[in-house]
């Protein structure tokens, strides 16, 4: 009961909510990658490109609502989730147009992994907490996106190890539409 009432908080808009005039269009898309997965000779992670997804469905929200994917296919990740942020908005006090949002929030997902087998995929429920910069401008609707991951891994459990948390660090681009 608990976790249903969590949602229906999440994603109603019954929630109180903070209207931003700036914004003629209510839902963002982003796209972010961890440059350090893309470094080849680095030992201590595994490389590739490892990409996020997220899509935000209120940005006029309290706490918005968002879905999100990840995908790292060279060692066979991918992960979804749904989650909620609350964001705030800083203006530049210097005459430019510029504005960042300061953002962080949870999210409840499952990782979906191959098995050490290499025959079939396993799946682990997990949680996780996001930080987010964004900033508008010089592009009113595309931000320049550097968002943090804290995730519970829960698939180490197939190699017989405990979970843990692991962060990352993704950079990217948003589109508002």
């Amino acid at each position: 009961m608990k976790k249903i009432t969590l949602i229906l908080l999440l994603f109603t808009q019954i929630v109180i909510s903070q209207q931003f005039d700036e914004f003629k269009n209510n839902r963002m898309i982003s796209i972010t990658v961890d440059g350090s997965r893309l470094i080849e000779e680095k030992s201590e992670f595994d490389s590739g490109l490892d990409i996020v997804g997220t899509l935000i469905l209120d940005r006029s929200a309290f706490i918005q609502p968002l879905l999100k994917f990840e995908a790292f296919p060279n060692i066979d990740f991918y992960k979804y989730g749904i989650g909620g942020n609350y964001t705030i908005k800083i203006h530049n006090q210097n005459g430019y147009d510029l504005f960042t949002e300061l953002s962080a929030g949870i999210e409840l997902g499952q990782i979906i992994r191959k098995k050490p087998n290499l025959e079939s995929f396993g799946a682990w429920w997990t949680y996780g907490f996001n930080g987010e910069i964004r900033v508008f401008k010089p592009f009113e609707n595309i931000p320049i996106i550097a968002s943090y991951n804290y995730q519970r891994r829960t698939d180490f459990q197939m190699y017989g190890s405990e979970p843990k948390f692991v962060g990352s660090l993704y950079l990217g681009l948003g589109v508002n539409f």
